[in-house]
């Protein structure tokens, strides 16, 4: 597992290629685990910004939100797959979708090493007077940096999707780019898509 986990970042298409015969779901169920330790950081990040408020009880008070974040996370990431899906379908591609899922779920870990890196800049920006959490971290999403790391975020794991939608569904460079940059759009301009999936 840790093997195929290094190679969605060295080989990705070499990944996908043996994902697209033999799928799995372990390592996207790692790569999750790895999502839920990175919201656990921001939130333990952002708690500690908070001017006026006890950082220990504010963060213990947190910790429920976070399984909705994975999940949330787990559920657009069943969506994106699914546009990328149906858009290897009407482009004539022939494969299997727990194979995209998996890959698409590899192609995640992008996502997941990024809320690592945004817990780390986080911790560095000023402490804010606030009432609650989703204060702070809507006060931060408006940083240019911020934005722009998840930008790259986002079109690192488009790159990735596309050789994923090319590995499992045979439909070549040019095609699925096209389901790239189609997926890409739909992703920047539907409001429960343009999170960090």
């Amino acid at each position: 597992m840790r093997i195929r986990l290094l190679a969605a970042l060295l080989s990705p298409f070499d990944l996908f290629r043996e994902l697209s015969v033999y799928p799995d779901l372990k390592g996207p169920g790692i790569v999750f685990g790895l999502y839920f330790l990175g919201y656990l950081a921001v939130f333990y990040v952002a708690s500690s910004k908070v001017v006026g408020v006890e950082h220990g009880a504010l963060f213990l008070a947190s910790i429920p939100m976070i399984p909705v974040f994975v999940m949330y996370t787990c559920l657009l990431w069943v969506f994106v797959t699914l546009l990328y899906w149906a858009l290897a379908k009407i482009l004539g591609g022939e494969g299997r979708f727990l194979s995209l899922l998996s890959a698409t779920g590899y192609a995640q870990l992008i996502g997941a090493i990024t809320v690592f890196v945004l817990a780390i800049l986080y911790s560095q920006l000023p402490p804010l007077e606030v009432s609650d959490l989703s204060a702070v971290i809507s006060s931060w999403a408006g940083s240019r940096l911020i934005a722009g790391v998840v930008l790259l975020a986002k079109l690192l794991m488009t790159f990735l999707r596309m050789m994923a939608v090319d590995a499992c569904y045979g439909l070549g460079r040019g095609r699925s780019v096209a389901a790239g940059v189609i997926a890409f759009v739909v992703e920047l301009i539907t409001p429960p898509f343009n999170q960090l999936v």
